[in-house]
């Protein structure tokens, strides 16, 4: 549909937030209480007393407990928000500050700070509502049985909250994370998406007019679907000039417009197709996705660190990652529309430079750990096994050749060997 890249670009946005989750569950807290309170109006006290399983004490009795639940939950709230803010923290240093929007993106974090902070709200909208000795006494037995159930379930999350807390922050799953993430990438390849994908046709030499960026960023998804309605409505055939991924600024082309009238309302129309943001995403940008495995290895190969069990992992989770990469079909950037009609000419990325260029940012930094060479081969040939062009092949080859000669420099002579014998296996 035309507007499910747009809705899904939002989702996007709201998901790597840390606002939605509890919003939404606090907002519920107060639909909650306002509706318990009004069963307890309904309802008669005397009905309300009958049933054990409900609140039986007195008003004061009600405002203490509410009261005490209010305020075990605010500060179990700021409590949980610092150790998040502490997980962020040392997540951007251990693992770099582009990994922190899949820590963002963690739906248990918000889930556990929204049922704190519902909690709390709707204890303080009950907790209005009681009178204890006034001439009309109004005790909502219902509604306090609720609080002390959001009670004992928030003592259940927060359990939960130290538990997850521990585990996201090791650093196993933050790669597995990283990996299934571009896994999905490859899945939405760009631009399989777009239109149908067909042989390739001249493109007209007019030149065409240029659609400029309204804003400088990185170009972070595209509407495809729009885009081909647009291009059939107006008869356009549009040349992709800034790809996902692409930095650009104001004024940059996004788009190259062959046919059709240009006008002011038709350039607003296509910018809207293509959303720039800060930040690259993996969305549909699959050296973003990738990026992320190499910033964690190379992070761990770094001075400060100095961690290559670490970069052995990403290392290989990498492999795995691109070895489905190399396999994936290729891709028609001549997209079409229903009619057969050639309405898009996209720019996909080269995925041998994303192959290579990530098996070659991780040896920049591996030079002086020869398990870490030594695991990069094994990906290397495995890389090039599963690769379905010579041209790919000959990249995989050139690194592999690099980390031969850089095997000089090792100092253990039987450390040098092994990477030397392991090299000269991988290059036949």
């Amino acid at each position: 549909m035309p507007r499910s890249a747009r809705l899904q670009h939002f989702w996007e946005r709201v998901h790597a937030s840390y606002w939605f989750v509890p919003s939404v569950m606090t907002i519920a807290s107060a639909v909650l209480a306002m509706a318990a309170l009004h069963v307890d109006r309904v309802l008669q006290e005397e009905w309300a007393l009958r049933n054990d399983w409900l609140y039986q004490g007195t008003g004061e009795g009600a405002r203490w407990l509410l009261s005490t639940v209010a305020g075990s939950m605010v500060t179990v709230a700021g409590v949980s928000f610092s150790i998040t803010i502490l997980v962020l923290s040392l997540a951007s240093s251990q693992f770099g500050p582009r990994l922190l929007r899949s820590f963002l993106r963690d739906t248990g974090n918000e889930l556990v700070l929204g049922t704190f902070i519902s909690t709390f709200l709707y204890c303080i909208l009950v907790l209005q509502a009681v009178r204890g000795s006034e001439s009309e006494p109004f005790v909502p037995h219902v509604a306090i049985t609720i609080a002390i159930t959001l009670a004992v379930v928030s003592l259940g999350v927060l359990i939960y909250f130290i538990h997850h807390v521990a585990e996201m922050i090791q650093v196993e799953n933050v790669i597995v994370a990283a990996s299934r993430e571009a896994d999905g990438t490859i899945e939405e390849l760009f631009p399989r998406r777009i239109g149908t994908g067909g042989p390739a046709e001249t493109v007209p030499i007019d030149g065409g007019w240029e659609v400029p960026a309204a804003e400088t960023g990185y170009v972070e998804s595209l509407d495809g679907g729009r885009l081909m309605e647009l291009g059939g409505t107006h008869d356009l055939m549009l040349e992709l000039v800034a790809r996902p991924g692409r930095f650009v600024r104001v004024g940059d082309p996004l788009l190259l417009v062959h046919g059709g009238v240009r006008s002011r309302a038709l350039t607003h129309e296509l910018q809207r197709c293509l959303f720039v943001g800060r930040a690259r995403t993996p969305l549909h940008d699959i050296g973003a996705a990738v990026s992320q495995l190499v910033e964690i290895g190379v992070r761990a190969l770094s001075s400060a660190t100095n961690d290559p069990f670490t970069a052995i992992v990403c290392v290989d989770y990498l492999s795995a990652v691109l070895v489905k990469l190399a396999r994936a079909p290729e891709v028609s950037a001549y997209r079409y529309d229903s009619h057969g009609k050639l309405r898009i000419v996209a720019s996909p990325v080269d995925m041998n430079d994303v192959i290579a260029g990530a098996l070659d940012s991780v040896r920049r930094y591996a030079r002086s750990y020869p398990e870490v060479i030594l695991r990069l081969l094994g990906a290397i040939e495995s890389v090039s096994d599963a690769a379905t062009s010579d041209a790919l092949r000959a990249r995989l080859r050139t690194v592999a050749e690099s980390l031969r000669t850089e095997a000089d420099s090792i100092v253990g002579a039987g450390d040098r060997a092994e990477v030397q014998d392991r090299a000269d296996e991988v290059l036949g």
